[in-house]
């Protein structure tokens, strides 16, 4: 049994279409999680508290899925329930997945993409609204944007800088 938590924001002109925002809550045995992936659900709740004074022409969906470590399955589940045959409503994602670990201390996160267009406007929207660099990188099949880009729905993983350079992956560290 697994539960993803499903926040939205309607949107004003379209409420039936909708971008999502997500990341997997989950972690592996023996890991605390703490980044991977509690920096990515904490990424997600972060820019919701910040959006609940604005108002957007497209709903929003914030979700935390369950069971991105067991295989996708939380993240499958709600492609399969809310997506397939429906997927000119879900007009794109964003997964958030380990955000946390600087690497070197560049302030670097990677996009991994198979939509080059899209992963250059949203390294693009980075340049211009944050201090963080965007580095695109080849696509990867390995987190919550994968059921979705497989539904025909452009969707982007941003993880932070060298990934599998973490010391702390899947550790109790």
């Amino acid at each position: 049994t697994y539960n993803n938590v499903v926040g939205t924001l309607t949107g004003t002109t379209y409420p039936d279409q909708y971008f999502i925002l997500g990341a997997h809550y989950d972690s592996v045995s023996g890991a605390p999680g703490a980044n991977d992936n509690g920096s990515g659900v904490a990424g997600v709740l972060s820019v919701a508290q910040s959006f609940t004074a604005c108002s957007f022409e497209y709903s929003l969906l914030f979700i935390a899925f369950d069971c991105e470590e067991l295989g996708l399955r939380g993240s499958s589940d709600y492609v399969s329930s809310h997506v397939i045959g429906n997927t000119g409503n879900s007009l794109g994602m964003l997964n958030l997945d380990m955000i946390g670990w600087n690497y070197n201390q560049r302030d670097t996160l990677d996009l991994y993409s198979n939509v080059p267009a899209l992963a250059q406007e949203v390294s693009n929207m980075a340049t211009l609204y944050t201090s963080l660099s965007v580095e695109q990188e080849p696509y990867i099949p390995y987190s919550d944007h994968h059921p979705f880009n497989n539904a025909g729905v452009n969707a982007i993983l941003l993880a932070e800088d060298n990934i599998f350079n973490d010391p702390n992956y899947h550790q109790s560290t």
